[in-house]
C-alpha cells in the first residue's frame, strides 16, 4: 500500500517538475498534459487502455471527486488545444506540427469519445463536444480527412439528439454547426459523413440525421438552431447530400408545422387582424409560445414565421429541393387543410381560410412558392372546382366572406400569368386582324364611352370620387380625358394582335367566351346599387387592370 502510494507521489512530482521547467518544448508539454489526463482518468474512472481497445470500467465516484477530476481534465485540455492552436498558426503550409503528429498516432478523440459517450466523470460529454467544436472551429489545416479525426466525430455525430432532454443539447447543436461550416465551405468533406446502407437502397447523411433528431428537442432555442443549421446545408450542390435531403423527411416536417398552426388559428381571429400580422423566422419565433401564447394571432404569426423560413430553404436549396418541398406544401398543407376549409360552410372557417391565404400571398417572395400557392388556386393542377369556388365566393350571401374573397383576387390580379388564368384562357380561336376604324365609328365610340362615364358618375357616390378632390366638382371632364387616354391606349396593343388565319375582317375565327371571374365581376357589378358599407365599390378596382397584368 505504501509502496503504491510513494510511486503515484513520485510520479506526480515528476510530472510537476517537468511542466514547470522552462526548457519544455511545446511538444513535451503537450505530451505532459496527455498523460496528466490519462492518469486522471485511469486512478479516477478505471480507464485501462489494453492492445489499443478501451474498456470502461463503472464505479462509485463521490460528486466532490468528479468536481476535481473535470477541473483538471478541463484545464489541461484547454492547454492542449492552446498548443495546437499557437502550432497551426506558426506552421509551415507543407507540414505537421509534432504536437498534431502526437494527437493522430495516439487517437487521442477515440479515447476522449469513449469517455464521452458514457459522461464518466460527470461533465465529460460536454467537455468533449466543446474542445472538438474549438478544435475544428480554429484551426486552419483541414482536420476532417484524417482517420483518425472523422472516426470518432461519427461516432459522436451518431449520438447526437439521442435524447430529447439532453442537458448537453446546446453544445450538440454547436458541434453540429461547427461541422456545417466545415462542409459548407469545403463541400468534398461531406465525403466522410455520406453512408450507403443496403437496407434502404439510399445515401445517408449523418449530420442531416442529427439535425432532424435534434429539432425535436424541448429546448424551443436548440431546435430553432438546429433549422438554422438545416438552411447551411440546404444550398450545398454535392450530389449525395442533396439526394438525402430529398429523400428525408425534411420536406414533409416543413410543411406539416405550416399546416398544424394553419389548424390552429382560431375561427375568431378577425379578419383584420389576420391581415396585419407581420412575422418572420428569428429569435423571436423561439419565445413567442410563452410571450404571446394567448393572443388570438399567435398561430398567425407562428405561420408566417414558418412560411417566412420555407422562402429561406427553397431560395437556397437545389432543384431537386425545391421540387421537394413544395410538393410536399401541396400535398400537407393546401390539399390537406386548405381545400377542405375553402369547399365548406362555414362562414368562419372560409373568412379565416381566405384571410390566410391573402395574406401568404402578400409576404410571399420566392417565386417557387408563390408560383405554388397560384397553381393550387387557379386549378393549374387540375382542380377546376376550386378556381370556380373562390369567384362563387366573391357572391356569397355573407358579405365577410365576400370582402375576403374580392381582397384575395385583388392580391391574385397583379401576380404574373394570373389574368391569363381567370381570362385570357377561356378565347379561344385565332384573333383577327385589326381594322382602322372610320370617322362615322370614331364618333360611336366616343359618344358610347361618354354615356359610360356619365353612367360611372351617377352610380359611384360623390365622396368616392377621387376627381372631386382636386376640382372640387363631379369631375366628369378629368374622367372623360383619363378614358380618352386609356382607350386611345389599349387600341395601340391590339393593332399588334394579327391573326394567323382567317380572312382579314372575319370575326368568326375567334370564339370569345366568356371567363367565370368576368362573369362573376359582372353580377357583382350589377348590383352595386343594393350594397352597402365598403363592399361596394371593391369589384372596380378588380376591373381596372393595370398595363402590366395583361
Amino acid at each position: 500500500m505504501f509502496s503504491k502510494l510513494s510511486a503515484m507521489l513520485q510520479h506526480a512530482a515528476e510530472v510537476t517538475s517537468q511542466m514547470l521547467s522552462p526548457q519544455a518544448s511545446p511538444a513535451e508539454e503537450f505530451q505532459l498534459c496527455w498523460r496528466v489526463i490519462t492518469d486522471t482518468l485511469s486512478s479516477e474512472n478505471g480507464l485501462l487502455v489494453i492492445t489499443n481497445s478501451l474498456y470502461l470500467h463503472t464505479r462509485t465516484q463521490t460528486r466532490t471527486e468528479s468536481v476535481n477530476s473535470m477541473h483538471c481534465i478541463k484545464s489541461h485540455l484547454d492547454q492542449m488545444i492552446d498548443l495546437l492552436c499557437k502550432e497551426d498558426e506558426q506552421r509551415d503550409q507543407r507540414g505537421m506540427g509534432p504536437c498534431m503528429e502526437f494527437m493522430l498516432r495516439h487517437r487521442i478523440l477515440d479515447m476522449l469519445f469513449t469517455s464521452g459517450k458514457s459522461d464518466y466523470p460527470c461533465g465529460m460529454r460536454r467537455e468533449v463536444l466543446v474542445i472538438l467544436t474549438v478544435l475544428l472551429g480554429r484551426m486552419q489545416q483541414p482536420l476532417i480527412p484524417h482517420v483518425s479525426i472523422h472516426q470518432p466525430i461519427q461516432r459522436l455525430i451518431a449520438v447526437c439528439g439521442e435524447n430529447p432532454t439532453s442537458p448537453e443539447a446546446v453544445e450538440e447543436v454547436q458541434f453540429l454547426r461547427t461541422l456545417c461550416l466545415q462542409v459548407q465551405r469545403d463541400s468534398f468533406m461531406a465525403d466522410f459523413f455520406i453512408e450507403d446502407r443496403p437496407s434502404t437502397g439510399k445515401k445517408h447523411f449523418l449530420v442531416l440525421e442529427a439535425l432532424l433528431r435534434l429539432v425535436n428537442c424541448q429546448d424551443s432555442v436548440v431546435a430553432m438552431k438546429a433549422y438554422e443549421c438545416l438552411l447551411l446545408i440546404s444550398g450545398m450542390p454535392h450530389s449525395g447530400v442533396v439526394e438525402s435531403l430529398v429523400g428525408s423527411s425534411l420536406p414533409t416536417l416543413l410543411a406539416s408545422h405550416l399546416q398544424f398552426h394553419f389548424q390552429l388559428i382560431p375561427p375568431s381571429c378577425p379578419s383584420s387582424q389576420i391581415l396585419a400580422c407581420s412575422a418572420g423566422w428569428g429569435v423571436d419565433y423561439a419565445a413567442r409560445g410563452s410571450a404571446f401564447g394567448s393572443t388570438l394571432t399567435w398561430h398567425m404569426d407562428a405561420y408566417l414565421s414558418w412560411l417566412d423560413y420555407c422562402e429561406q430553404f427553397v431560395s437556397c436549396a437545389s432543384e431537386n429541393l425545391k421540387t421537394s418541398v413544395c410538393d410536399a406544401i401541396t400535398e400537407v398543407l393546401l390539399r390537406g387543410s386548405l381545400l377542405s376549409r375553402l369547399t365548406q360552410a362555414s362562414e368562419e372557417d372560409l373568412q379565416v381560410s381566405l384571410s390566410v391565404v391573402t395574406r401568404s400571398l402578400q409576404v410571399l417572395i420566392s417565386e417557387r412558392i408563390l408560383r405554388t400557392f397560384v397553381c393550387f388556386l387557379l386549378c393549374s393542377d387540375g382542380q377546376a372546382a376550386l378556381q370556380h369556388r373562390l369567384i362563387g365566393l366573391c357572391n356569397h350571401l355573407s358579405d365577410d366572406v365576400c370582402q375576403s374573397a374580392l381582397q384575395l383576387f385583388d392580391v391574385l390580379l397583379p401576380l404574373p400569368s394570373v389574368v391569363n388564368s381567370l381570362l385570357f384562357c377561356y378565347w379561344h380561336g385565332e384573333v383577327p386582324a385589326n381594322q382602322f376604324l372610320t370617322d362615322e365609328e370614331l364618333f360611336k365610340e366616343r359618344e358610347r364611352l361618354e354615356d359610360a362615364v356619365d353612367r360611372y358618375s351617377t352610380v359611384v357616390p360623390g365622396k368616392l370620387c377621387s376627381c372631386a378632390e382636386v376640382t372640387g366638382e363631379s369631375g366628369i371632364e378629368l374622367y372623360l380625358l383619363e378614358a380618352h387616354r386609356q382607350v386611345a391606349y389599349y387600341r395601340s396593343i391590339s393593332v399588334k394582335w394579327e391573326g394567323e388565319s382567317g380572312e382579314e375582317g372575319d370575326a368568326s375565327a375567334l370564339v370569345w367566351g366568356e371567363s367565370p371571374f368576368l362573369s362573376g365581376m359582372t353580377s357583382k357589378l350589377e348590383a352595386i346599387l343594393d350594397q352597402v358599407g365598403q363592399l361596394a365599390p371593391s369589384p372596380c378596382p378588380l376591373l381596372t387592370l393595370p398595363p402590366s397584368a395583361l
